[in-house]
């Protein structure tokens, strides 16, 4: 099932991910799906948009526990995509449904590092035990988050030291000091994957931003709507979506791992790390900390199928499931980053001729295609 996964189109790797969703998790996904299903992005977008928008429900009130290392459900999240792969449209979907729950405090549209933190100095969730300073980032554009056309190293160190702290203080240009008491970071992003190739260099993949971030790559439209309509039946869906998004932020507590669940995280996790030495270099670092990864998706699927906070063993199967969607793509998102500034173009045109099967391209095709 895994092999089909991994060579099936978009939309039919997410029809083969539903099916493999044990019955009683497939409620929250399934509606989703419903709602989304006439849109033109590629369902992979709005799976993980959906699971976007659980992490930033969540919040830093819910947990696992590891002894001294307590891990949240805080994710980053970037969809990557060539232009006109309707990124933004999936991530927005994800974005209204967070908005609908007051108490969610979402970042600004744009802004600095010094305005983010100023904004997550002031948004304080929760006046009960475990209280907590949040700020869920949604940006049509991960490249101006960063910097635009020059990465701004202080943006990327921000985002790589404010994950799973408990306190983040920092002095700013201005000479004032910001504190921010237990942050709850979260980004649900887009990006085009020619920003990637051309302004992401080696040392900043192979650091704490991305071994931290699950990128999502889909190339192609699943289908064309020219007048999208609301239906009632939408209607009905989305007012469905926005009960259990609220269901969702009530979640509070410590999740548990069934001894099922937990015997084969940790079979999972001596798997992954006994093969890290076999990933490609500029890869190792996530999947050092893939097993992270797992459980807070964990976390996610679990809100998903009710407040109980239990973890099965279908969880975190398919929590694994989800992680190798994406991974499946790591050398086409990162084809260029390096010291060969061509080898993007050699990769895009390489899976074209590929593409065209047996018959090939004859080489006035590539070129009117590739002439730039």
């Amino acid at each position: 099932q895994r092999s089909l996964l991994r060579d099936s189109t978009a939309g039919e790797r997410y029809e083969s991910l539903i099916k493999l969703i044990p019955c009683q998790m497939a409620k929250f996904f399934e509606l989703y799906h419903d709602y989304t299903k006439e849109t033109e992005p590629p369902p992979n977008f709005h799976a993980w948009s959906a699971i976007g928008a659980l992490s930033a429900l969540l919040g830093k009130k819910c947990s696992i526990p590891q002894g001294d290392f307590t891990v949240h459900p805080e994710l980053y999240i970037i969809l990557v995509g060539d232009p006109g792969t309707k990124k933004s449209t999936a991530m927005g979907i994800a974005k209204n449904l967070v908005k609908s729950v007051e108490s969610v405090k979402l970042a600004s549209d744009c802004g600095s590092r010094e305005g983010l933190m100023d904004e997550m100095s002031r948004n304080k969730v929760g006046n009960g035990a475990n209280p907590y300073w949040q700020s869920a980032i949604f940006v049509d554009e991960v490249g101006d988050l960063l910097g635009g056309e020059h990465l701004d190293q202080s943006m990327v160190r921000f985002l790589t030291t404010i994950w799973g702290q408990l306190l983040y203080r920092e002095v700013t240009r201005k000479g004032g000091q910001v504190t921010i008491h237990n942050p709850y970071l979260t980004l649900l992003g887009c990006c085009p994957t020619k920003w990637i190739n051309t302004k992401l260099s080696q040392d900043v993949v192979t650091d704490g931003l991305t071994r931290r971030t699950i990128f999502v790559l889909e190339n192609h439209r699943y289908k064309l709507n020219p007048w999208p309509i609301r239906t009632s039946e939408r209607n009905r869906m989305l007012g469905e979506l926005r009960l259990e998004a609220k269901r969702i932020h009530a979640i509070d507590g410590v999740f548990e791992l069934s001894q099922m669940a937990f015997d084969f995280y940790c079979a999972t996790y001596y798997q992954i790390q006994q093969s890290i030495e076999e990933q490609e270099a500029k890869t190792q670092s996530y999947f050092s900390s893939k097993h992270v990864l797992i459980l807070k998706l964990c976390m996610c699927l679990s809100a998903a199928v009710d407040s109980s906070r239990k973890v099965s063993k279908q969880m975190v199967e398919f929590a694994c499931i989800f992680l190798e969607q994406s991974e499946r793509n790591f050398p086409d998102i990162f084809s260029a980053v390096g010291r060969n500034v061509l080898k993007g173009y050699s990769e895009k045109i390489l899976r074209k001729i590929k593409a065209a099967g047996k018959s090939g391209l004859t080489k006035s095709v590539i070129t009117k295609l590739f002439y730039e």
